[in-house]
């Protein structure tokens, strides 16, 4: 089996935000910190003045490629042949939020860089239910929505824009091309008339039924006798088309099944008892359309028209109702029984649920919980929420438009010099592996698995709810694993992937290791504790050494998950401004400070954040935190050496057989089967068995 040790992990977060606070007694202090960077790693951070520094015909013509941060302008010089080593310099602005970041964790200070408003979502197997939202008007002006459950009626034509219908459909591979959901004359959300045809299978057992002589509401048919013949059968109903998603070569590539997407499909409403839930909220669906309209997968379904018509039906210029998909999850119950019992639970009012609304029956479940929810009182700092440490030492500009100024400015870190600039460098030029952004549907990666033992544990969870291992369904706001880092790796001078030249990758040329920078951070009206934890900082929790022993260190610039960017970092002088008077003209004069104390830093930050907190952050940022054994590799998630990323997410959701919950299956059909076979445990650089 492929052993890997994921390059990202996350430290614990306290439960409350570490507020700023100032005391009357404090002597505050202004002054100056020489420090020096030490590359443990090859390092890469881009100079963007051009993305095309390094030509190749073999590459993708939309392959970029940077040369490392220096105050050249390509674009200017038009070619990295005139100066292919500039001297390279790390950006002031670069390791400034790098030590933030990490002031942040040690103090247990807001998550300053959280996207607050970032809307969270995964595709589930669970089938929704077809349905009618209902704008109903109320007295004082305002409009509430309704959700009325429906009937699912097929529409199954000769193809594209026919409107002749097929009655009798097999499973053949023929109709895989039929595409009659494309029905340009009846736009989605249309009310139509239609003949209903009641369906049987073999066993007996009743199924979709089909429409026929679908028509526009009102519209009168040709045949006048024919229309009085069947006006009493006659039915109403809602268009609902939906996209057929990615084409089938797409899928086939990825060993996915072809798309069964081919019908078009009427809902009508169902007219019994109890099938009506009032005042839904339907902005879950507003943000599900936008996460679909920013896909940009090829032929990715966008839902345009469908977004279209929902926004008239809302402003009321459409039909009364509009169909919509639906799935409905109730406190306490049993996902994986369905019973009465389950039934009266849904229908109950009073009962704890949630209700998710999609325009597919096949879709991604948007959830009531952003990042901002999740994160607690360590959400960004507002000006009416106060200033926690963080943002009273570094500076903030808020949400709410607040500006809060810095006590710190740091200057960009100059490289050492060098006789010759191409030492500086690794041998040439290297191209990155494909590279994504962070993936929070992984949920048994970026969420702490709910607590419980026995039949109470979690098997399965996401940002609203979690289902135990008794197949019982408990909504309850997910809690964030932490704040996210990466691991240490050993990564030499000789990192060389060999990689294709593609639009979705880079070429770049790192640093090599053991290269040394100096700079310098002014420090403005600061007390000596706030001093003693900067100094503390930048050191990474160490005494003064040399910088080829330090034990400690940081992740700085790019590929950080492939092993680039590992520093260490050390204070070499700090003075601190005083003022004299001599001859009557004040003078200022800079004076060594002394008064450091490691202990009382740690003492300081344990006040803050606790014991714990500083141990794991001795962890992270050790540079063998994560211990790799000789058979491991630093690796996102793999089913072994040569499988993509996607594989190992999609075989470690299995589904689990209602009768025997022991017995684990393929891909789950649904929700109420689903499990996760491992997990992702804060601070434990290797995965657990659920």
């Amino acid at each position: 089996m492929y052993k890997f040790i994921n390059p990202y992990n996350f430290i614990p977060m306290g439960t409350q935000k570490a507020k700023a606070s100032k005391k009357d007694t404090d002597e505050l202090v202004s002054g100056m910190i020489t420090y020096s960077v030490w590359t443990k790693t090859p390092l890469f951070i881009p100079n963007t003045s051009y993305n095309k520094v390094y030509q190749d015909k073999q590459a993708h013509e939309d392959h970029k490629s940077y040369q490392f941060y220096s105050y050249v302008n390509y674009q200017e010089q038009g070619s990295i042949e005139k100066i292919p080593y500039p001297k390279p310099v790390i950006p002031g602005s670069e390791i400034r939020g790098m030590f933030r970041s990490n002031y942040e964790i040690l103090t247990n200070s807001c998550m300053s860089a959280l996207d607050s408003d970032k809307k969270l979502s995964k595709r589930t197997m669970e089938s929704y239910q077809p349905g009618l939202l209902q704008r109903v008007a109320k007295r004082d002006g305002s409009v509430r929505y309704d959700l009325v459950k429906a009937t699912d009626v097929l529409w199954r034509t000769m193809g594209a824009n026919n409107a002749k219908e097929d009655l009798v459909w097999g499973n053949d591979k023929e109709h895989y091309d039929r595409n009659c959901y494309i029905q340009e004359k009846f736009p989605e959300g249309s009310r139509v008339e239609f003949i209903l045809h009641i369906r049987y299978n073999d066993q007996g057992r009743r199924i979709k039924p089909v429409a026929s002589s679908v028509r526009m509401y009102g519209q009168e048919d040709r045949n006048q006798a024919q229309d009085q013949k069947v006006a009493g059968r006659r039915q109403e109903g809602y268009i609902i088309k939906g996209e057929k998603g990615p084409d089938m070569p797409y899928r086939l590539r990825r060993g996915i099944p072809p798309s069964r997407k081919r019908c078009c499909h009427i809902f009508q409403k169902d007219e019994r008892p109890g099938n009506v839930w009032e005042d839904v909220k339907i902005s879950l669906l507003d943000e599900l359309l936008e996460v679909y309209a920013k896909n940009d997968l090829d032929n990715a379904s966008r839902y345009e028209e469908y977004k279209e018509r929902y926004e008239e039906f809302k402003s009321g210029n459409g039909n009364e109702y509009f169909p919509v998909y639906y799935s409905i999850i109730v406190e306490g119950a049993n996902q994986r029984i369905a019973n009465n019992q389950n039934r009266n639970m849904v229908n109950n009012r009073n009962q704890k649920k949630r209700i998710f609304l999609a325009p597919a029956c096949k879709t991604r479940e948007i959830y009531d919980h952003t990042l901002s929810h999740l994160a607690g009182n360590l959400a960004p700092c507002t000006a009416g929420s106060g200033y926690c440490e963080a943002c009273e030492l570094f500076g903030a500009v808020t949400a709410d438009g607040e500006a809060k100024s810095s006590h710190l400015r740091f200057t960009d870190l100059q490289a050492e010099e060098k006789e010759d600039s191409a030492q500086y460098y690794l041998p040439r030029p290297i191209t990155l592996p494909e590279l994504s952004s962070p993936k929070l549907n992984n949920m048994e990666f970026y969420l702490e698995r709910p607590k419980g033992q026995g039949q109470n544990a979690a098997w399965f969870w996401t940002y609203d709810y979690y289902i135990d291992a008794g197949g019982n369904l408990h909504i309850q706001q997910g809690r964030l694993a932490g704040r996210k880092f990466y691991w240490h790796q050993d990564l030499g001078d000789d990192y060389c992937p060999q990689e294709e030249k593609g639009k979705r990758n880079v070429t770049i040329h790192p640093v090599r290791s053991k290269i040394a920078f100096e700079g310098k951070i002014y420090f403005d009206k600061i007390s000596k504790e706030t001093l003693n934890k900067l100094i503390y900082l930048i050191n990474a929790g160490e005494q003064p050494t040399e910088m080829e022993k330090k034990e400690h260190g940081y992740k700085i610039g790019m590929a950080k998950p492939l092993g680039l960017g590992s520093i260490a970092s050390q204070v070499n002088e700090v003075k601190i401004k005083s003022y004299v008077i001599e001859d009557g003209i004040a003078k200022m004069q800079e004076l060594p400070y002394e008064s450091y104390d490691i202990q009382e830093s740690r003492e300081g930050f344990v006040l803050a954040g606790g014991s714990a907190l500083l141990n794991n952050f001795g962890k992270m940022t050790s540079f063998q935190g994560a211990g790799k054994g000789e058979d491991e590799y630093f690796s996102y998630p793999k089913v072994d050496e040569d499988s993509l990323g996607y594989e190992w997410f999609t075989k470690n959701h299995v589904g689990v057989k209602p009768r025997n919950r022991e017995e684990e299956v393929g891909m789950p059909n649904a929700r109420k089967e689903m499990k996760f076979k491992k997990y992702l445990q804060a601070m434990e650089p290797r995965v657990k068995n659920v």
